[in-house]
């Protein structure tokens, strides 16, 4: 099966949220790994918009808006609001006991991104990029 223009164009900018993922992860300033973090969210956004997975690029761009917030304040409030979100999505597309996994990945690294620092928070954003 040959790949259309579309999909290779996708898988490009697939390859280059990984590597704003794997830069963030390098760097020692928390800053700088959600400020690059959340460029990774949005060049995966646009990745899974172009491969037709409209789902996973909503929850994604949620996701690049809750890095990006977490720069800017330390609230509980967005804390509570982006765990709820998840959680509320992760019911309404529950399909198998599989489907937990994510869910659990994104409100333990929401909580890392608003609440902790430094090594407990890559340690947390590497547990739920394991799950």
């Amino acid at each position: 099966m040959e790949a259309s223009s579309v999909q290779i164009i996708a898988q490009v900018i697939g390859v280059i949220a990984a590597a704003f993922g794997i830069f963030g992860y390098l760097l020692k300033q928390d800053k700088r790994l959600k400020l690059l973090m959340t460029g990774q969210n949005i060049w995966l956004c646009l990745h899974f918009a172009l491969m037709g997975a409209w789902t996973a690029s909503l929850i994604t761009l949620m996701t690049a808006l809750r890095n990006y917030l977490s720069l800017k304040t330390l609230s509980y409030k967005f804390t509570i609001f982006f765990i709820f979100s998840y959680l509320v999505i992760g019911v309404m597309s529950y399909d198998s006991w599989l489907d937990i996994l994510p869910v659990t990945a994104t409100v333990t690294s929401t909580y890392a991104y608003f609440h902790l620092s430094q090594e407990k928070l890559r340690f947390v954003l590497l547990f739920g990029t394991m799950l």
